[in-house]
Order: structure tokens, then sequence, then C-alpha cells
């Protein structure tokens, strides 16, 4: 995933998945700032070792997809103990984390006129994990590095054809501080 700013000569589906792909890496980075767990980018070699993963999809009319959230077994345990869980709650939490990260990024995106709607997140356990897209689907992906070991967060992206992400007008289209809404 590149880092650098959304160029305006780029393809628009160039754009989108730029754009995309930094807000799901700042978010995910602000989230775990909030358990006091420090993210530090790392490597995408697909050398990670990741045991435990929650995925959790989303769809609008102009975009589906998923979004995954996947981390070692230490780096789970760093995570729940920081937020002071038991290990009995250590699975649940990771698919509560996985629904924090899309709402916080639905959140964002409601200022660009994009409402998502969110299904129930899901968590995998195993002995080895690798990531791989959908058929026709973009992957954006974040690799992090923990105090305790490695996390990365990832994007399944299907976008209708010609799809941009332009700025709302609607003023009650604004980002709200996470923690600052609540839906009925």
């Amino acid at each position: 995933m590149s880092t650098a700013a959304a160029n305006v000569d780029e393809p628009d589906e160039t754009r989108l998945y730029t754009q995309l792909g930094e807000m799901l890496s700042h978010v995910c980075v602000e989230l775990f700032d909030t358990y006091a767990v420090s993210l530090t980018p790392a490597s995408a070699d697909g050398s990670l070792k990741l045991d435990t993963v929650a995925v959790i999809g989303y769809s609008s009319s102009q975009v589906r997809g998923s979004i995954g959230l996947a981390m070692s077994n230490d780096t789970l345990v760093l995570c729940t103990t920081r937020a002071g869980l038991s290990a009995a709650d250590r699975h649940d939490w990771l698919g509560e984390l996985s629904n924090q990260l899309l709402g916080r990024l639905k959140n964002r995106l409601l200022g660009y006129d994009l409402n998502l709607h969110m299904a129930t997140p899901m968590v995998l356990r195993g002995l080895r994990l690798e990531v791989a897209p959908q058929d026709g689907a973009e992957m954006l992906t974040s690799p992090f590095q923990t105090d305790a070991g490695p996390l990365s967060v990832w994007m399944d992206l299907i976008a209708q054809p010609n799809f941009t992400l332009v700025p709302s007008t609607n003023p009650e289209h604004t980002c709200q501080a996470e923690g600052e809404l609540v839906f009925f």
C-alpha cells in the first residue's frame, strides 16, 4: 500500500485505492493508540506470522468487500492485557476490534457521502493464515509491528466502475469524533 498522498494525476481507480488504503491505515493506528498499543509500519513481504484473524464485511451501492485484522498470538495477548481483558475474552475482543476499525472507517467515509453497511465480525484461529483477495477485488494491506509481534490490516475492495471519493457538501455528513455518535 502506498503511503503517498492521493495524486490528482492518477487514474480514478488508483486514487480511490490510495485514499482508502491510507484511511484504513490511519484509523488502525488511531484505534490501537486508544488501547496504548503503538503500531509501526512493517514490511509487506508476506513473512508475518499471523495466528488469529477477525473479518468483517461491508457493502454499499458503490463498494463492497471485507476488512481483516490479523495478529500473532503474542500481539493478541499484549493488546488484551493493555485493554484489561481476561484470556477468555481475547477472541471476542478481536472481533469487536474489527467492528470498531470498520466503524471508524465508516465514520470517515460519511464525509464523502459513502454510507457503509456493516456485517457481523467473524474470528478465525489457525496454525497459519494466508490472505488472498477475492476474485475481481483489490486488496489494500497495511502490515504493522507492535512491542509483542506482528499485526496486519487489509481491505478487500470491489468498487463500481468510475467510483471516486468526493468530499460531501452536506454539513450533516462531517466526520464525528469516535465515541461522539450513538446510532439506534
